[in-house]
């Protein structure tokens, strides 16, 4: 299974420039067999991920979110929550980690080095579970730089993901998981 793990549409993305028929439709077309609509600070109702699956019954739409912690040091991808109201805008990264844990998810982060130099510290005492180690949104200077990820955050896994705002580069980066994703 083909899946990228960060997506975004017009829906609820202000910075999306495509919609989420369109995103699904380029996601076909791309070869993915699965995608996670990860909009910014909103994770999408049971009803409306119904609805789109139904418009695309050949691939597979899970939702999740992505969150800016403490005044956007760190952009965080959530996966595999289902009450996002247990995190908030803002919050140290760490108790972001920590809650999405405790909310039995996922928590990746997204983009690192993308607009600084570091990551947060707070990380070391919170590690997130994966990493973003390729991205549409990540420079050369960013690709780099996650590589030592590996030595600081060892039991963070390096993963690729589009991050798509447009039908553009979806798919670019994706993972390809050897069963099928059930959530």
């Amino acid at each position: 299974m083909l899946i990228d793990l960060h997506v975004h549409t017009t829906r609820y993305s202000r910075c999306a420039r495509s919609s989420p028929d369109e995103m699904m439709e380029a996601a076909q077309a791309a070869g993915l067999d699965a995608v996670v609509i990860t909009e910014h600070h909103v994770t999408w109702s049971e009803d409306e991920i119904r609805a789109l699956r139904r418009n695309h019954p050949g691939l597979r739409i899970f939702r999740g979110m992505e969150i800016t912690t403490d005044g956007g040091r760190a952009d965080i991808v959530v996966l595999g929550v289902d009450q996002p109201e247990v995190l908030e805008r803002d919050m140290r990264p760490h108790d972001a980690v920590r809650r999405i844990h405790e909310a039995g998810g996922t928590a990746v982060l997204a983009h690192p080095f993308r607009l600084h130099g570091v990551i947060p510290a707070e990380f070391m005492i919170e590690p997130p579970d994966a990493y973003e180690a390729m991205s549409l949104n990540m420079p050369l200077f960013s690709r780099r730089q996650a590589t030592t990820l590996e030595r600081v955050m060892p039991s963070a896994h390096p993963l690729a993901a589009s991050d798509a705002h447009r039908t553009l580069g979806l798919g670019a980066y994706a993972i390809r998981l050897e069963g099928e994703a059930a959530n």
